[in-house]
């Protein structure tokens, strides 16, 4: 069996539509444990992840308590983050059901941009002294994206491989591991 429909709609909004390790949108929901192996058709068992961070984490067995605990962290930051701001969400909500149409039409294609602007604007707009960092992170990070960037120019890691320092989201192999300096592959 696969998830009910349900169960997906309630991983999806209790991750605000973002994968649980590297919060790119519109993440698939995968079983923690395969079904192969008695894994449930539960919420326990599901997590909301991304095609990359499923390939590269998913099907190791290893890798299942860091994906529960990567879970079960982004769905308190989302908790927190959205429990008094029902506007966003529903411009989140918004965009998830604009980008799951294979292709845009102009007219979506301009309510998506208006979205996207709105939302960057609120960032920018509601910045503090504890959010800068985060939120300069992200406004650059949009604004230098190359169009001609891939999913394949960037790997996604919860682990340094030489200290074994623990961090959700590191994505390019250029960033260093803050712990002891190792280049992420």
């Amino acid at each position: 069996m696969v998830f009910s429909e349900n169960i997906k709609k309630e991983v999806r909004e209790k991750s605000a539509f973002q994968c649980c390790i590297c919060q790119s949108v519109i993440p698939d929901v995968h079983h923690i444990i395969p079904q192969e192996e008695g894994g449930s058709d539960t919420i326990d068992n599901a997590a909301p992840l991304c095609p990359n961070c499923h390939r590269q984490l998913g099907n190791n067995p290893d890798h299942r308590k860091v994906i529960i605990q990567a879970r079960d962290w982004w769905y308190k930051v989302c908790e927190k983050r959205f429990s008094n701001d029902s506007e966003t969400f529903e411009m989140i909500r918004e965009i998830h059901k604009m980008l799951q149409n294979v292709q845009l039409t102009n007219t979506e294609l301009d309510d998506l941009k208006k979205i996207l602007k709105d939302m960057n604007d609120k960032n920018i707009d509601n910045l503090t002294d504890k959010t800068k960092f985060v939120t300069a992170s992200k406004v650059v990070k949009a604004s230098t994206w190359s169009q001609e960037e891939s999913d394949d120019d960037f790997t996604y890691s919860t682990y340094c491989k030489r200290c074994g320092y623990q961090a959700f989201g590191w994505r390019h192999r250029s960033e260093k591991c803050p712990d002891c300096g190792n280049i992420i592959e």
